[in-house]
């Protein structure tokens, strides 16, 4: 399937309504070059208060309500909104949590847009490297990146230990099965 990349599919993959965060995300430009604004938006916004025992690396953004467990490795720029839950162990990187996010066990998220109400099962991960090493498609799109995880739609769910491929695109309120591993749109 093709896809075209544009305001129309950002709408529907992301509402960015009401975000502590929405000054960060410009419509007109596609997800993933919000990812280029992180470190900006953090250096304005500042660090927040983390829990024990949680790493960070570079400078992180975190919105209230939000739970950040024990052994969390952060390494920023990474924007995280509020009431969301980031478990023990997980690891982001140069990432853009939306509000209710759940990243709760065990999971590695890269350079990857994560939507609201959005719940990723223990051990998923979003890789956000070719093993090529090539440059990213999302769609039929080229990137022009070598490293981008995926872009998940608002209430998606992601079973345990799937692989979201880099490119990826869960939209809204989609299913990506247990022990899967999968790229391309998943609609």
């Amino acid at each position: 399937m093709t896809l075209e990349i544009n305001k129309e599919l950002t709408a529907k993959l992301f509402d960015t309504e009401g975000l502590s965060f929405k000054e960060l995300l410009c419509l007109e430009r596609t997800p993933w070059h919000w990812l280029d604004e992180l470190e900006a938006f953090v250096e304005k916004n500042g660090v927040s208060d983390l829990g024990p025992d949680v790493f960070v690396e570079g400078r992180v953004f975190v919105g209230k309500g939000t739970i950040i467990r024990k052994g969390a490795c952060l390494r920023g720029p990474v924007v995280i909104g509020e009431r969301c839950v980031i478990g023990h162990h997980v690891e982001i990187v140069r990432s853009l949590i939306f509000d209710e996010a759940k990243i709760p066990h065990l999971n590695y998220v890269g350079d990857t847009i994560v939507g609201s109400r959005v719940n990723m099962g223990a051990g998923s991960i979003c890789a956000n490297m070719r093993f090529d090493k090539g440059e990213i498609f999302v769609g039929n799109v080229n990137t022009q990146r070598r490293k981008l995880g995926a872009l998940i739609g608002d209430d998606a769910s992601i079973g345990c230990n799937a692989v979201l491929n880099p490119g990826t695109i869960v939209l809204p309120r989609k299913i990506v099965m247990p022990c899967k591993n999968v790229g391309g749109i998943i609609q």
